[in-house]
């Protein structure tokens, strides 16, 4: 498997992630608020 291609899973893996992570906060941040 190429290092490329690997790196770029990874990154969009990380991206998915981290919009889950903001979506949370601002759905917490609505229902608190």
């Amino acid at each position: 498997m190429p290092t490329a291609l690997v790196l770029c899973h990874c990154r969009s893996l990380l991206n998915t992630f981290m919009v889950e992570v903001e979506g949370r906060g601002l759905v917490e941040q609505a229902e608190s608020g």
